[in-house]
């Protein structure tokens, strides 16, 4: 009896694990074929450039002047990626000047790239990406949110390319010390970080994700895109999560931008406590009032730095008041642009 209740049970353990080799296989077929479907359905709107190991998805418009500069945007740590989080302003802005987007490796269009996915690695990601797509500088950095630190580093790294930086609420280095509802921070668990990755491989972060990347301030088409392209891009995000300490330590490490042109602008109203779960009103104003205070403090980076109180907006300001941000841009690239214009004359 007790042999044939092993075999039973070996062949339980058999059966499960081939439903799951199957089960697996099936899914790698089913998130490549989906995935082949949606660059089909929706091709990335830019041009795939190499970076090496991997290509990036960068999205290029607007004609160039003489000794202007160039406007690069810059995302943050969102699956949207550069191209869709930016998508409601990059042609205004490409009216005026030459202004380029790009999707993160693992993000949108943009292929899987090499980890750890820290600060360093990305900003010569993205300055190699610009070399090799022939977009000249010097650079008008314009970054949201984590991509500010980024942007920090990338600004002092090639500080002889850049002609001008803009923050947009972006992140700060003491933020998980100064702001009361991030004091008990900790990045995700080492079993999360590892397992995220094969459920993107296998299909299931398409399905899950669904529900999760709605984003009504941006077109319906490019919603659907993002629907379909951004699926598995939660990983990468997660991926670029679990070493935000480090990329913040490093951004850290940048005390000063000299007298490189800087503008920052800071959202200063609080969030509506029904849309951030379990925070109390009180705790959110006096988060705000820090967040605002560590935005004062990046403008002081640069001797030529500005601050930019924006009210009736959340986080995402190049949503809520898109027109404050491109009147920024506008107002810094016209006069670099004559600052160049004067220098040559």
């Amino acid at each position: 009896m007790k042999k044939k209740v092993k075999k039973v049970l070996k062949l339980i353990v058999i059966s499960f694990i081939s439903l799951l080799i199957v089960g697996s296989i099936g899914g790698l077929i089913y998130e490549s074929t989906a995935r082949k479907n949606a660059l089909k359905a929706y091709p990335p709107p830019g041009e795939m450039i190499s970076v090496g190991s991997h290509k990036l998805h960068l999205d290029c418009r607007g004609t160039a002047e003489e000794g202007a500069p160039t406007v690069i945007l810059e995302a943050g740590l969102d699956p949207m990626g550069g191209s869709i989080l930016w998508s409601g302003l990059i042609d205004s802005i490409a009216e005026f000047c030459r202004v380029c987007t790009y999707d993160k490796a693992g993000i949108a269009w943009s292929e899987i790239g090499p980890q750890p996915r820290v600060a360093d690695k990305l900003v010569d990601e993205l300055h190699l990406l610009l070399e090799n797509s022939n977009e000249k500088g010097p650079y008008l950095l314009v970054a949201w949110s984590m991509g500010g630190p980024y942007a920090r580093l990338f600004a002092k790294r090639y500080f002889d390319e850049m002609a001008g930086l803009i923050l947009v609420d972006s992140s700060h280095p003491e933020q998980f010390e100064r702001l009361p509802a991030n004091k008990n921070f900790s990045v995700p668990p080492k079993f999360i970080l590892k397992t995220v990755p094969l459920l993107r491989k296998i299909g299931i972060m398409r399905n899950v994700m669904k529900n999760e990347l709605n984003f009504p301030q941006i077109a319906p088409e490019k919603q659907t895109a993002l629907y379909k392209v951004s699926a598995g891009s939660i990983s990468t995000v997660l991926s670029e999560f679990s070493n935000i300490l480090e990329s913040l330590e490093q951004a850290a490490e940048v005390t000063s931008l000299d007298d490189l042109p800087l503008t920052v602008l800071g959202a200063v109203d609080p969030p509506n406590p029904s849309q951030v779960g379990n925070i109390s009103k009180e705790l959110l104003i006096e988060g705000q009032k820090a967040w605002f205070e560590m935005q004062r403090e990046l403008s002081e980076l640069s001797t030529q730095g500005k601050l930019v109180p924006v009210s009736k907006s959340g986080h995402y300001i190049h949503f809520d008041q898109p027109g404050m941000v491109l009147n920024e841009i506008r107002e810094m690239y016209e006069r670099l642009k004559t600052d160049t214009i004067s220098t040559n004359q």
